[in-house]
């Protein structure tokens, strides 16, 4: 999974840097990327908060270092 997800996510990066970008994907997918971008290890990723269906999260990227906001937001579901 990272060695598709991430470098697809890296494509997208360095195509729409400085821009902001929408990314829908499915629950494992994401939880790859959360945790890549977290610096958590592949044995680590299990110990991920699992996310919810039509959650959000949010990965700010600003000088090359990547900074998670949001993690499997719900809050928008009141």
């Amino acid at each position: 999974m990272i060695g598709r997800a991430i470098p697809g996510i890296d494509s997208i990066i360095s195509r729409h840097q400085g821009e902001t970008v929408l990314i829908v994907t499915h629950r494992i997918t994401l939880k790859t990327i959360m945790g890549y971008y977290g610096k958590k290890t592949l044995h680590e990723l299990g110990t991920l908060p699992d996310v919810q269906s039509t959650s959000l999260s949010k990965i700010s990227i600003e000088d090359h270092v990547p900074m998670i906001e949001m993690y499997g937001d719900t809050s928008d579901y009141q």
